[in-house]
């Protein structure tokens, strides 16, 4: 009878201490077990149990099970002074902890909720003219925090391809979703082969064979679904090629396949598409067709004893006859802005020229600066809107012809180097036009216009106030092994970290022997594949 009363006067002075009146939502009959909601949706539970008081947490909750809780024992006396004494054992303890509360997925999203509370409780002995005691309790709370997150989607890769050089794995980003997870198996277990953000991956560090590759989702230290629609590749490989100049012509060698029985060897031409102009046995060859101070750029394809071909390279190898150099082109899109001239800036410490792709923004006014300083002026789009400019063949050319006709008003310069918003092999123009980048392409070139890609890319595309540091390191590592490389970074006042690390890169390039030039209308196109 006594505990009873103690129970119940211990509820109602932890009710009425906080002027709430608590929703009962469940009576547990099992001793003496009590749940309360409060109005705000907290969930608060108090277990009664003779001289103890104790925070319960029980195994299910609505019919939803608990996965794991944490609490810390504490407990305080107050002697005949009044003084109060921290002690760990006592008739009455009051717990603290955290507990986590994993519900069951519903509807596609999985909600997890985090109760961060305290209790508090003191047990106070009242003496009285008979000696007989006297038993009070006090509870005290505070709730701290409620969190919710979505799960992470399942998710499929929507290409995986392959080049000669490697296989190209593609699928769609989700907002959400910072990183993804890369498996490939050859036959037994998969692994993981590589974190990576954005929408694609190349895999070069492959041999012939056949391979399987699936992705996930990361989010910091949670992964979702694996093995999701796996795609199986077969890749045959390519030889590495390597261009030297020789006395009479362009001395082109290359590393032996195992399964190959000849090799095909291709040539890009006026018109920047590989042509085939020789088949042999051998691991090297001389082109003598060849003039001082052009560019030229070739590809070397495996073929097996079934006729089977590898594919040939999207960039190929290229050199420029008559000098052992390499190039560098050095691109900025989406300019002018207040930046320009801080990059003008720098690559004028350098001697380095470069190829800006402008837009008809509220900064024109430093289009002259760009060509005043001997750089190329390119076109890029008037509006970057690509719900309007790929809603047809005829609406493109009329943003390009705007921003054609804007860059001739304000610095003269009849330009006729474009760049796709999005890259040629975007696929966000699917959304509006199916199959426009397939036309786009060739009817750009057929009114005059080149347009081009990029074959290196800094990342600085991927967000606003990304390192310095990574953007560097990005531009060494997709540099490797190209000797024409064509560098995609952007030219917008969010892009101050890209102004910060463009120092280094030129000095990178510059150290590295590359020579810098300005995109014309004879470069050798840098062309990606299309998509739509």
């Amino acid at each position: 009878m006594k505990q009873a009363i103690i129970i119940l006067v211990a509820v109602a002075m932890f009710i009425g201490a906080f002027a709430i009146s608590p929703q009962f939502i469940t009576s547990a009959k099992s001793d003496n077990l009590e749940y309360y909601e409060l109005p705000d949706g907290t969930l608060k539970i108090f277990n009664y149990n003779g001289n103890d008081t104790k925070v319960t947490i029980p195994q299910t909750i609505n019919g939803k099970k608990v996965s794991s809780i944490a609490d810390k024992s504490i407990g305080y006396k107050t002697d005949k002074n009044g003084k109060k004494q921290l002690i760990n054992d006592f008739l009455i303890k009051g717990y603290y902890g955290t507990a986590s509360y994993k519900y069951a997925k519903q509807e596609g999203i999985l909600f997890s909720c985090y109760h961060h509370f305290k209790v508090t409780v003191v047990k106070e002995p009242t003496y009285s003219s008979k000696g007989e005691s006297k038993y009070t309790c006090k509870c005290g709370y505070e709730e701290l925090r409620e969190t919710s997150y979505k799960t992470i989607p399942d998710l499929e890769l929507i290409s995986a391809k392959a080049d000669g050089e490697g296989i190209s794995l593609s699928w769609i980003e989700i907002d959400e979703i910072k990183n993804y997870g890369i498996y490939r198996s050859n036959g037994g277990e998969f692994s993981l082969i590589n974190t990576e953000t954005g929408n694609s991956y190349f895999d070069d560090q492959i041999d012939s064979g056949t391979y399987t590759y699936y992705i996930t989702g990361v989010a910091g230290k949670n992964e979702g679904k694996k093995g999701v629609s796996p795609i199986r590749v077969k890749y045959f490989k390519s030889p590495k090629i390597t261009l030297d100049s020789a006395n009479n012509g362009i001395s082109i060698k290359w590393s032996a396949v195992k399964s190959a029985v000849k090799y095909n060897i291709y040539k890009k031409d006026a018109d920047g598409v590989f042509q085939k102009i020789k088949e042999l046995k051998e691991t090297s060859f001389l082109d003598t067709d060849v003039q001082k101070q052009s560019e030229y750029c070739y590809t070397v394809t495996s073929v097996d004893s079934k006729r089977n071909e590898s594919a040939k390279s999207l960039a190929g190898k290229s050199l420029i006859y008559g000098r052992l150099s390499k190039i560098v082109y050095l691109t900025f899109d989406d300019g002018p802005s207040k930046n320009t001239k801080k990059i003008i800036k720098i690559l004028k410490k350098y001697n380095a020229k470069a190829t800006f792709f402008v837009t008809g923004n509220d900064k024109i006014e430093y289009m002259k600066d760009i060509t005043d300083s001997g750089h190329t002026i390119a076109l890029h789009t008037y509006t970057h809107n690509y719900k309007k400019i790929y809603s047809s063949v005829s609406a493109y050319f009329k943003d390009l012809n705007k921003i054609h006709a804007l860059v001739l008003k304000k610095t003269g310069v009849d330009t006729k180097i474009i760049r796709f918003p999005g890259g040629a092999s975007n696929t966000i123009s699917a959304k509006y036009s199916h199959g426009i980048m397939s036309k786009l392409t060739k009817s750009v070139e057929e009114k005059g216009y080149k347009y081009f890609d990029w074959n290196v890319d800094s990342g600085d595309a991927s967000g606003n106030n990304i390192d310095p540091k990574k953007l560097i390191r990005n531009v060494k590592i997709n540099s490797k092994g190209i000797d024409r490389c064509v560098v995609l970074m952007h030219d917008t006042l969010a892009k101050s970290t890209t102004v910060e690390a463009l120092d280094k890169i030129c000095k990178f390039y510059k150290s590295n022997g590359y020579e810098f030039a300005g995109l014309t209308t004879k470069s050798l196109p840098c062309h990606q594949k299309i998509n739509n």
